[in-house]
């Protein structure tokens, strides 16, 4: 086969695969904004209805990560996988990134989201932020802390 041949081949390949494969948005999965207290603009996915679980990734990981959770949860729960600041498709502003900064993001976005309880998972150096948002503000509002892996161990 000749290599122009080929390169339509794969090409052809490409975009049949495009089109069969499903995006996030064509599986409910929101793309969302929010700015935070000190002017940074956030980006996080959302998905389903139900109480509200967020997601936040560990350190350079971006909220995509979280794909197959969102979509598993999202069948019973509003699910939200933020992009913490400087991650994914969040600003990447010069300053921030102190794990109480990064809390406060956090705290914000549950405002953001209407202030109403969740469950928080955070994953890696979002596990530190996560406690100390909870530190800080208590859990009487009936947030709680479930620290996962975003990767599965299991063979289904």
């Amino acid at each position: 086969m000749s290599t122009s041949r080929f390169l339509r081949a794969s090409m052809l390949v490409l975009v049949c695969l495009s089109i069969l494969t499903p995006t996030l948005a064509q599986e409910g999965i929101r793309s969302r904004h929010f700015q935070t207290s000190d002017g940074v603009r956030l980006h996080y996915l959302e998905a389903g209805a139900g109480k509200t679980l967020v997601l936040v990734p560990g350190w350079s990981m971006p909220a995509d990560i979280w794909e197959h959770q969102l979509r598993h949860f999202a069948k019973t729960h509003r699910v939200i996988a933020l992009d913490p600041r400087g991650q994914g498709r969040s600003e990447k502003p010069a300053h921030g990134y102190q794990p109480a900064r990064r809390a406060l993001d956090i705290s914000e976005l549950l405002e953001h989201l209407g202030g109403e309880p969740a469950v928080l998972a955070g994953w890696s150096i979002a596990t530190q932020e996560v406690l100390l948002l909870t530190h800080e503000e208590g859990t009487e509002n009936g947030r709680s802390i479930a620290p996962p892996s975003p990767t599965s161990t299991s063979n289904g």
